[in-house]
């Protein structure tokens, strides 16, 4: 029961992740197309669109809109304007078919593959999890996400993990589609559920082997109990956990008894003179 929390939680912890919005120029050879509501200036000299009011950009199934968007240019090998970069400002929501994130700046380096997008906080949503943090990069060419700057995930039931700092690493699965392969938190790392909390310096969940690993100062909360140690692990198909000593730092336990009053209340009768 003391590790309750981490079946929740990290279960579901991998949909928060987005395994990418994909503007780069590997989606099906199609053209971004740019539009805005109050105005689309060109300037040809510096090679940039600036789309005013409500603008949006559009490639397949992904839907970047902002107050305004920039998209910079170079004319290729056959005469064509090729986009490699796009910048936006204000009111950013960036969605696929599957997740929705929101902020209020964003760059995005198509041709690097790179995504940066700036909030305070911003904001991803996938089904059952939203994940806020300051700061996320998509790094498209590494298959890698990156959640900066007071990283939390809360799930629709209330669970959350917090961290300074969430990585996640993906890989193409047999349909070639992203699927998540390891989970790192650093920092300041804490789950909360219902009645507990785990509190640790660095947490790995791997999707491939189905264990959590948590390192540094752990230190578990359960009502009143508390268990300290080194590290723990969290087999996810067997369902053992276990809390380690290492060297100095042995495993600790606190223990409150609960108790009951088991006295019968009396029953007082009103008396009428």
């Amino acid at each position: 029961m003391v590790f309750k929390i981490l079946f929740f939680i990290f279960l579901l912890t991998p949909q928060a992740f987005s395994q990418g919005f994909d503007l780069t120029n590997k989606n099906d050879g199609k053209e971004i197309e740019i539009t805005a509501e109050d105005s689309i200036e060109w300037q040809q000299n510096e090679k940039v669109v600036i789309a005013n009011g409500k603008a949006k950009a559009v490639r397949g199934n992904v839907t970047l809109n902002a107050d305004i968007l920039k998209a910079f240019y170079d004319v290729n090998e056959n005469n064509k304007n090729d986009i490699y970069m796009v910048n936006g400002d204000g009111n950013i929501v960036i969605k696929n078919l599957n997740e929705t994130a929101y902020g209020n700046s964003i760059v995005y380096d198509i041709k690097q593959g790179v995504m940066i997008l700036n909030g305070k906080p911003a904001k991803t949503i996938t089904k059952g999890n939203t994940l806020t943090a300051n700061i996320f990069e998509y790094w498209q060419n590494k298959k890698m996400a990156v959640a900066r700057e007071n990283a939390k995930v809360v799930k629709d039931d209330g669970k959350t993990v917090t961290a300074k700092t969430m990585t996640a690493h993906f890989k193409e699965g047999r349909d070639k589609n992203l699927e998540v392969q390891y989970i790192d938190a650093f920092d300041d790392v804490v789950f909360t559920g219902e009645s507990e909390k785990i509190y640790a310096k660095r947490a790995r969940y791997n999707l491939e082997t189905m264990i959590i690993r948590l390192e540094g100062d752990i230190k578990i909360e359960r009502n009143k109990n508390i268990l300290t140690g080194a590290y723990a692990t969290v087999n996810m198909k067997t369902g053992i956990s276990k809390l380690y000593s290492k060297g100095k730092e042995k495993v600790k336990g606190v223990f409150i008894p609960e108790y009951k009053d088991n006295k019968k209340q009396e029953n007082k009768q009103k008396v009428e003179d």
